[in-house]
């Protein structure tokens, strides 16, 4: 997965509150349409340090016509805490209708440890598995 420091909503945040990502992406124009194209976009969410506890993380997509202020939920996915571990992605499809500016919204629910977080709007997924070895050669 190649990441655009400039498509990065939040690198390495901890969450263990509700709060905004770190950063806001501008997309420049009053109604962007990302994913009209033949590659359709995601936000990433990538666990950098595990959350834990009983709670759940709401992990929302949220857009605004001015920065900084009246954002509002475009999608979102809720994910229990005890699955965020360490490598784990939470991946959200990009809307094609979104408004010029988006952000991530990290509303937690219930007791949930000091996790952190990157994420970031990509082109493609990346498998956090490796290949298999390729056969030797004797």
């Amino acid at each position: 997965m190649i990441i655009d420091k400039f498509l990065q909503l939040s690198d390495k945040q901890a969450v263990s509150a509700t709060a905004p990502s770190t950063h806001e992406v501008d997309l420049g124009q009053p109604t962007p349409n990302l994913g009209l194209n033949s590659q359709p976009l995601y936000v990433v969410v990538t666990v950098a340090e595990a959350a834990g506890g009983a709670g759940k993380i709401n992990f929302a997509l949220q857009h605004s016509d001015t920065a900084g202020s009246d954002y509002a939920d475009v999608l979102n996915g809720v994910v229990p805490a005890a699955d965020l571990k360490a490598g784990a992605q939470v991946v959200l499809p990009m809307p094609v209708k979104h408004k010029r500016f988006v952000r991530l919204n990290y509303t937690v629910d219930g007791a949930v440890g000091n996790g952190k977080f990157s994420a970031q709007i990509v082109a493609g997924l990346q498998a956090n598995t490796p290949p298999a070895d390729s056969p030797r050669i004797k």
